[in-house]
């Protein structure tokens, strides 16, 4: 019975024993879902248990799902929703997700919205992630994601936070970082000359440190304002590690060292001052610091 209220559930069952009913009342999916939908708030868990087992590849496919769903595909749509606003993992492969969203834009927007917005920041989104990146529109949709991150309202360190989720590739697949590459070469390439560009680098500091490279380099081969090459964050937002921060300053001394290769010729002078200065300060930086630990050392 689906009795939310009470709480009277038989959590054995799923929603696979409508199929007998199908004959009779064919749209008893649709029913039944707006029924759980509605009484959601009632009893979380209860709903939950039930409509999350839709998205079980044991149990159904997409195909069937958008078949059995047909007549009122928002009720299936925002049954996905839901379940992604309350913090559920499900579809951990992705597999509903990128056929759900096929010719719909709208339902990536809204996917957009509410993973950029969701309260639980440790919702697993690695499957529905890695099967964008390796999707054949997989600029298209990521422009999306991306641009709708950069105009919302977060703080700048959530948004690089997000973008360094949006570049994991957990499954250490070759496409997906060919394609991550291939993403950020066109983002750059088209944001080079405008101001948005600083924003843009506001939100990728938290990147690899190949990724930050590779986009330093792209924009230099775009663009030879230094003024605005000084507005770029080149490193991520925190510094976070063990013990002193030497090691981390010399690692990003390191990571300036790299980008001198990048700067060969007369205009980007300014360029390499500029990062000169840059190590420069981090070295009195680590020279402040062994000073310090070196009197501390002594009083004890």
């Amino acid at each position: 019975k689906f009795d939310i209220k009470n709480n009277k559930i038989n959590y054995f069952r799923n929603l696979s024993i409508l199929e007998k009913f199908l004959i009779i009342k064919p749209n008893i999916y649709i029913d039944i879902s707006k029924i759980l939908l509605e009484k959601f708030s009632e009893n979380k868990y209860a709903s939950c248990s039930y409509l999350e087992d839709l998205f079980d590849e044991g149990l159904y496919t997409p195909e069937k799902l958008l078949l059995l769903y047909k007549d009122e595909v928002e009720v299936l749509y925002n049954i996905y929703f839901k379940l992604l606003e309350e913090g559920i993992t499900f579809d951990y492969t992705g597999e509903f997700f990128i056929e759900f969203l096929k010719n719909n834009e709208e339902f990536l927007k809204k996917y957009s919205n509410i993973y950029i917005m969701r309260k639980d920041k440790n919702t697993d989104e690695d499957g529905r992630i890695e099967r964008l990146w390796k999707s054949e529109n997989f600029i298209e949709y990521f422009d999306l994601i991306f641009y709708n991150m950069l105009k919302s309202n977060i703080s700048y360190y959530d948004k690089a936070s997000l973008a360094s989720e949006l570049f994991s590739n957990t499954s250490d697949e070759e496409i997906v970082e060919k394609n991550q590459y291939i993403w950020l070469e066109h983002t750059i390439n088209k944001n080079a000359n405008k101001e948005n560009i600083v924003n843009i680098f506001n939100i990728i500091c938290e990147l690899s440190e190949d990724q930050r490279r590779f986009a330093i380099k792209v924009f230099l081969n775009n663009n030879y304002n230094s003024e605005t090459f000084k507005k770029l964050s080149l490193f991520p937002w925190t510094m976070s590690g063990f013990g002193s921060f030497i090691h981390l300053f010399e690692k990003r001394i390191d990571f300036i060292q790299t980008l001198y290769p990048s700067m060969e010729g007369i205009e980007f002078l300014d360029h390499v001052e500029y990062l000169d200065n840059l190590e420069s300060n981090l070295k009195h930086e680590i020279d402040r610091i062994e000073t310090e630990d070196l009197y501390e050392g002594i009083a004890e």
